[in-house]
C-alpha cells in the first residue's frame, strides 16, 4: 500500500466515512467519495481495514450484537399527556439495515456509492419532525374516537 493508501485506512477507521477518510489521507476533494469507493473495494485495503479492526477488538460477534440493537433501535418522545413513550426510530434501523448489507455484501450496487451520511442532518431532523406531527396526530384521532 501507498502512504497515502495506509493514511487513508487510518481515517477510515477514525471516522467510518470514505469520503472523510479520503480527503484527510490527502486525496482530491472533487473526487473523495469515487477515490474512497475504489479503495475500499481493493484487496489490500479490505485486509488492513479487517486487521485494525481485529486488533481493536472489532469482532464479528461483536457487529453482529450492536447491528440487533441497531435494527430495534426507538425513540424516547412526549405524548400528548407529557407522559414518556418508545416508538420505533426507522431511520436509525435504516442506517443499521444499509450497514448490515453492505457488510454482507448484499447492499444494491447503486446504493454502494453513497456515503453512510447520505441522509443529511436537516433531511433526518425534517422526517423526524414529520413522524412526530403524525404521531401526535394518530394519537389525537385515537383518543378522541375512544
Amino acid at each position: 500500500m501507498t502512504e497515502r493508501q495506509k493514511r487513508f485506512v487510518d481515517n477510515y477507521i477514525d471516522s467510518g466515512n470514505g469520503a472523510e477518510a479520503a480527503r484527510n489521507a490527502g486525496y482530491a476533494e472533487g473526487n473523495a467519495r469515487q477515490q474512497a469507493n475504489e479503495n475500499i473495494t481493493k484487496p489490500d485495503i479490505k485486509a488492513a481495514i479487517a486487521d485494525r479492526m481485529d486488533s481493536a477488538g472489532i469482532t464479528e460477534a461483536k457487529l453482529l450484537k450492536v447491528l440487533e440493537e441497531g435494527l430495534a433501535a426507538t425513540r424516547t418522545h412526549l405524548d400528548k399527556d407529557g407522559g414518556i413513550e418508545e416508538t420505533d426510530d426507522f431511520l436509525t434501523r435504516h442506517k443499521y439495515l444499509e450497514t448490515g448489507l453492505k457488510l454482507r455484501d448484499a447492499f444494491p450496487a447503486e446504493k454502494k456509492k453513497l456515503e453512510h451520511d447520505f441522509i443529511t442532518p436537516e433531511a433526518e431532523k425534517a422526517a423526524t419532525e414529520r413522524v412526530n406531527k403524525l404521531f401526535v396526530k394518530k394519537q389525537t384521532e385515537a383518543n378522541t374516537k375512544g
